[in-house]
């Protein structure tokens, strides 16, 4: 089951949230979700995430994230974030890349 709602921001905004909710065997197998400013990203996003999970399946532990670690999330963020990064945040985020938690599961 998957559906785009919409909801106001604090800002007065409005967001899109793209839910995907699976159940089998009456238990939740797998829930994510993702919001965006567009609803057209949204739609896209859970398109994209439906292919994948229809192709995994019935094994779902191959589609949730097996690079659980502070450096890929750093890495993620810096290569999918649709706001420009500055230089100082920029250094930051790989000088915390260098430490060793950021390796660490």
């Amino acid at each position: 089951m998957a559906q785009i709602v919409e909801r106001k921001r604090k800002s007065g905004s409005t967001a899109y949230v793209a839910q995907i909710n699976i159940r089998r065997n009456g238990k939740w197998a797998h829930r994510e979700s993702r919001t965006f400013d567009k609803h057209s990203s949204a739609a896209a996003w859970y398109e994209k995430r439906m292919k994948e999970i229809k192709a995994a399946g019935d094994d779902l532990s191959a589609i949730k994230s097996k690079d659980r670690t502070l450096a890929a999330a750093i890495d993620r963020y810096t290569t999918e974030s649709s706001k420009k990064i500055g230089k100082t945040k920029a250094q930051v985020l790989r000088s915390i890349r260098e430490y060793d938690i950021a390796s660490m599961p």
